[in-house]
């Protein structure tokens, strides 16, 4: 019997039309109720903050420089439209290309070309008659969002975009109509949950606009939910701070406890990590039962 017991435990039952409650229809037969539910009845982020691709220089040898190339002098940070950043004259402008795993804040290595509203990137190839460059979604060009990166083998990240920045089709950003919203996206993005749901959309590691564009997000949020994402753009930010390679570097850590004060703010990270993760749990009215599902899907241990 417990021989038996084992191998059904193991066997699902699922109507086919059920795999149509996730957006292309993936054969995920291991998926809850709820979660299916939330498929079927959530807002789809894009609905809220639909997320788009941004510039394709065609040529990011000529084009891109890390910041530090440039100097900070000639850099027109804080432009908070393409208007601005044409009357400042400026040549080189900051550049959100995706980068490695992070949350919340950092990859803000880059700057671009865009001088006199990216002339020299638009023209690019015109004397062949075949223009080269793809600049996307211009009129978002500055804007506050969430941004991550196209691909990484170490999982979704999502991060702050702070306004000011032009953003590359492998830093693809959202943008919500009401910036207000963008706590509550940034902390759902980087919850267990997204990520869980994201798996199920995609497995890769690739993360596309289509992807993020499917995923269903609570209709509403919270004070909690916000203040903790402030906290924890707040801390990682902190990082950037202490690294000399990034143009928010202010001093190194402080000598002679300043790797045991970085090891208590990354502790103090995660425990507002876990808390986000607790909060948009109860967003979507997820149960204990379900919750196990998804951290154990996710290898999350010590539920």
């Amino acid at each position: 019997m417990n021989k038996k017991h084992n191998l059904l435990s193991h066997v699902y039952f699922y109507h086919q039309k059920d795999f149509d409650a996730i957006p292309g229809s993936p054969w995920v037969y291991w998926i809850t109720p709820r979660i299916k539910r939330a498929f079927e009845e959530l807002p789809k982020l894009e609905e809220v903050a639909k997320p788009r691709q941004g510039l394709a220089t065609a040529d990011n040898f000529r084009f891109l420089r890390f910041w530090w190339e440039v100097g900070i002098e000639r850099i027109a940070f804080g432009c908070r439209s393409r208007e601005e950043a044409i009357a400042s004259g400026k040549k080189w402008f900051p550049y959100m290309k995706g980068g490695e795993f992070k949350r919340w804040w950092g990859n803000q290595d880059y700057v671009v070309n865009w001088w006199k509203d990216g002339v020299e990137i638009r023209n690019l190839g015109v004397e062949t008659g075949r223009i080269a460059s793809r600049p996307q979604n211009t009129n978002f060009y500055f804007q506050r969002g969430v941004t991550w990166s196209l691909s990484s083998s170490a999982g979704f990240s999502a991060r702050l975009s702070p306004g000011g920045f032009i953003f590359d089709v492998n830093g693809m950003t959202c943008f919500p109509r009401d910036e207000r919203l963008i706590p509550m996206i940034l902390g759902f993005l980087n919850s267990s949950i997204a990520e869980y749901l994201l798996c199920m959309i995609n497995s890769t590691i690739a993360f596309q606009v289509g992807d993020l564009a499917r995923l269903p997000i609570p209709r509403k949020s919270t004070d909690r939910l916000h203040e903790l994402v402030e906290k924890a753009i707040e801390l990682a930010k902190k990082d950037a701070e202490e690294d000399e390679t990034t143009w928010d570097f202010i001093a190194p850590p402080e000598w002679p406890d300043g790797i045991e004060k970085v090891a208590r703010r990354h502790a103090e990270l995660a425990e507002i990590e876990r808390q986000i993760d607790e909060e948009v749990y109860r967003l979507y009215e997820i149960s204990e039962e379900d919750r196990r599902a998804i951290e154990e899907e996710l290898g999350i241990e010590n539920f």
